[in-house]
């Protein structure tokens, strides 16, 4: 199933949003001298005061029309567009549906541990940019091979992991220790990269590097799941934070 396009922004939304807010703000001081002329009469005060709440309702209309299409806008060059190369497209998840393909994903690499449900809608819910999925596309079908789950940390979540106080990681804790953005994240918490080939664990690494340079974080933080996990975070140079905490560390 192709994957739903992203709302565009519409052309020369700066502009727009300026005037309206600027004219609002003109139509409030000038109603607002209108009413404080004594000499006016009353129908014409009362209009004046009518007009001036359809004004002020008209600017907190353009106040949420301007935080709704900054939350479309790119962050800070994190929320990277889909990218395609021969047979194989990577993309962030885009709906619920996609979170529950990539739980099934991870759950069917790892039997034994296999990833939260909650916590993977929990931090879909709390930043969307959380899961990166690597797909092969033949004869028109779509098939997951590849995929990352990252999310930005917030100051505390940094402390925390380091005093060893956190041992576990819930759809709980998520709005304490995850950030709604990736606008200079305290660290970055990595809940999985996997692949079922060559091609699709290429792809998920190679997104994995070149997105936490531009991240900016200054220090990862990763539970081994698996043996073959734990020789990559030792391979990647990751050391264990100590007992009794389960997670590694590595500073970027």
């Amino acid at each position: 199933m192709a994957p739903r396009p992203r709302p565009a922004l519409p052309q020369n939304w700066q502009l727009a949003i300026g005037a309206w807010c600027l004219s609002t703000l003109l139509g409030i001081v000038g109603i607002a001298v209108s009413v404080s002329n004594p000499s006016q009469v009353t129908w014409l005060r009362a209009l004046s005061i009518v007009l001036g709440a359809i004004a002020l309702a008209s600017f907190v209309a353009a106040l949420h029309r301007t935080l709704s299409l900054l939350r479309r806008l790119p962050l800070g060059n994190r929320d990277l567009p889909g990218m395609r190369i021969g047979i194989h497209t990577t993309r962030w998840a885009q709906s619920p549906r996609d979170v529950a393909d990539a739980f099934d994903f991870l759950a069917s690499l790892l039997p034994h541990d296999p990833p939260s449900l909650a916590l993977m809608q929990g931090l879909y819910q709390r930043n969307p940019l959380c899961i990166r999925l690597v797909e092969s596309e033949r004869d028109n079908r779509r098939r997951l091979v590849g995929m990352v789950v990252i999310a930005p940390l917030t100051a505390r979540a940094v402390k925390d992991f380091q005093a060893k106080t956190i041992t576990s990681l819930d759809s709980t804790m998520l709005s304490r220790y995850v950030t709604r953005t990736w606008q200079r994240p305290q660290g970055v918490y990595l809940g999985g990269v996997a692949g079922t080939t060559p091609a699709g664990r290429a792809w998920a690494l190679s997104f994995l590097e070149s997105f936490l340079i531009s991240s900016g974080s200054k220090g990862l933080f990763a539970r081994p799941v698996s043996p073959d996990g734990l020789r990559v975070l030792k391979t990647a140079g990751f050391m264990p934070i100590g007992e009794p905490s389960p997670f590694w560390h590595r500073a970027l």
